[in-house]
């Protein structure tokens, strides 16, 4: 799932053919989802969301690092078996006593965020929680930012503001998949990519966007529950878990104590719980059928191996290459997911796994190069150029 494209271009790219396939499907049934339009939001519907942990959430997250137990460790392991002991008694320790919550959650609540009921075919209603920033470019093109594991909404934050500014501008979209952080998780099964991206898409919709841009398997793939039971229970070693990703997947970004605590208790004060967010891996590659009521369930399951496998025509895909991506594929490989329009790279700027946040800058320039008027996606949003008619688009 986690190839070489930026996040903006990559994992809803593969949520869009999730989705495609999912319509094909629905049509063949003579289902009316692939054509829904855009509603009018009520303001019932969609409601400004600030966090706010309890205080005896905090308090008992402190308890249980205050209890942590640690285990023995090879000499000179670095970081061959994983975080070192060093590392994380010092981020734990830190973690207890010296990270303020409370400063944290102020500064993620600058982020314009706010909630609102999606209900996917044959599957309950979730509340999913996802930033909104609008441009003051009345032409600005609606973004969608999907992230990935071990990230969350957070990962906007450093984009947000160039991207609703300058030209072209952007109003940009960054949902909290279900599972993760503050939106709800499914409790049925099956709950698979296709149902991801349908949650995505039926958000742009009741955001009056019916056109817009868009962007570590093994243990979580196979019993992502038995995962789960460490993941809630123990604080540390969920640090352990996303700490170790953070260091390893990246270009040698230098992660701050507050920068990892963040990330972390972000998890570890989600609405399901910071286990549910396996389960999308082990859904992707074990497919199940979907209630009877739907009629997607009469054909078969397909798996991210076979959505990679296909071509999908109408859908304008950008590539940005970071040199230090956990996964380096062939960029023919990737040009045959659809019509490549874009191709950035990172080059000596160096950036990985997690681009947006290691080298936010380039992740601007690329959606400004690939939706600018001279860009291979100028001009995919009717009506919406990003840019004010009658100014300069220099």
């Amino acid at each position: 799932m986690d190839d070489i494209i930026g996040k903006i271009h990559r994992e809803f790219n593969l949520a869009s053919k999730a989705l495609d396939t999912r319509r094909l499907a629905i049509e063949r049934y003579n289902f009316d989802y692939s054509k829904q339009k855009p509603t009018k939001m009520s303001d019932s519907e969609v409601k400004p969301f600030k966090i706010h942990i309890p205080d005896s959430e905090i308090e008992d997250l402190k308890q249980r690092l205050s209890k942590a137990r640690f285990p023995s460790e090879l000499n000179d392991a670095g970081w061959d078996y994983g975080a070192p002991l060093s590392e994380m008694k010092k981020l734990t320790a830190y973690w207890k006593d010296d990270f303020d919550w409370r400063v944290a959650e102020a500064k993620l609540n600058s982020l314009p965020q706010y909630t609102t009921q999606i209900q996917c075919e044959c599957f309950e209603a979730l509340k999913i929680h996802f930033v909104h920033k609008k441009s003051d470019n009345p032409n600005a093109i609606p973004l969608i930012f999907i992230h990935g594991w071990p990230g969350s909404f957070i990962e906007v934050s450093k984009i947000v503001n160039d991207l609703t500014a300058g030209t072209p501008a952007f109003d940009v979209v960054a949902p909290s998949l279900p599972n993760y952080a503050f939106s709800e998780g499914s409790l049925k099964k099956g709950f698979g990519l296709a149902q991801y991206a349908e949650t995505c898409h039926k958000l742009m919709l009741k955001l009056e966007y019916s056109q817009y841009g868009s962007g570590y398997q093994r243990i979580q793939s196979t019993k992502p529950q038995t995962v789960a039971y460490a993941l809630d229970s123990s604080p540390v070693a969920l640090l352990a878990w996303i700490y170790e990703k953070l260091h390893d997947w990246t270009d040698a970004y230098p992660w701050t104590p507050d920068e990892v605590c963040t990330w972390v208790s972000i998890y570890a004060f989600s609405t399901m719980g910071p286990g549910a967010s396996c389960r999308i891996y082990y859904d992707v590659l074990n497919p199940s059928p979907t209630p009877p009521a739907d009629p997607v369930s009469l054909l078969p399951r397909i798996t991210e191996n076979e959505m990679m496998r296909k071509y999908v025509t109408g859908v304008k895909l950008g590539m940005t290459y970071f040199p230090q991506e956990i996964v380096s594929l062939p960029k023919a490989w990737l040009r045959q997911l659809g019509p490549v329009v874009f191709e950035g790279e990172a080059g000596e700027e160096g950036g990985g796994h997690f681009g947006a946040w290691e080298r936010p800058k380039i992740i601007v320039r690329d959606l400004r190069r690939m939706f600018g008027k001279d860009g291979g996606a100028g001009g995919v949003v009717k009506g919406r150029s990003g840019y004010i008619e009658g100014r300069s688009r220099l």
